[in-house]
């Protein structure tokens, strides 16, 4: 009888956790949805494969939430580089010249995938709170995101994006620290 108790406390704590989970990343993205424009600043590290230290920039992104679905991200240090995709294109911009990108726009669209249900392509894992911040551990639903192992996704305590990050075991790891939302 105590061991069947055990059992439902157990399982009802579970089942409180996962709805705690999904009720800050659902709440976060509910947020994020109803924002046509979203404007951001950021400082970004990559930490390559094989590399001791990491690959810093700083720049600027800027997301039409609605279709069709716009980013325009600029870089301005250590190299100024602006990325244009308009919903069907990607075209780069660096010292005066301009470059159609010819990889796949599905790649650019993952700076931000703010215009498809985020719960759809990434499965939310575990929420935590620590030193005032949420934390969600997102891995990947969709295999048009293969090469990331998972993201950690941290949130002020009005669900202000602080930073990102992404592992990706073949690349790297993405880190992007939010200056301002």
């Amino acid at each position: 009888m105590h061991f069947k108790k055990i059992i439902v406390l157990l399982l009802l704590t579970i089942l409180n956790l996962q709805a705690y989970e999904n009720s800050i990343s659902q709440r976060f993205l509910e947020k994020i949805k109803h924002m046509d424009n979203l404007h951001m600043s950021f400082e970004q590290k990559f930490y390559p494969v094989g590399y001791d230290k990491p690959i810093a920039s700083y720049g600027e992104v800027y997301i039409q939430n609605s279709p069709p679905f716009k980013i325009k991200l600029i870089y301005t240090k250590p190299n100024k580089l602006t990325i244009v995709y308009d919903g069907k294109k990607t075209i780069l911009y660096q010292n005066g010249q301009q470059y159609t990108y010819k990889g796949k726009n599905e790649e650019i669209k993952g700076i931000s995938i703010l215009n498809k249900n985020l719960e759809k392509i990434f499965r939310p894992i575990l929420t935590s709170y620590q030193n005032g911040y949420y934390q969600i551990l997102f891995i990947p639903r969709s295999k048009a995101f293969k090469d990331i192992s998972y993201v950690i996704l941290r949130l002020t305590k009005d669900l202000h994006p602080k930073s990102f990050y992404v592992y990706m075991p073949q690349k790297g790891v993405l880190y992007i620290k939010v200056i301002s939302f």
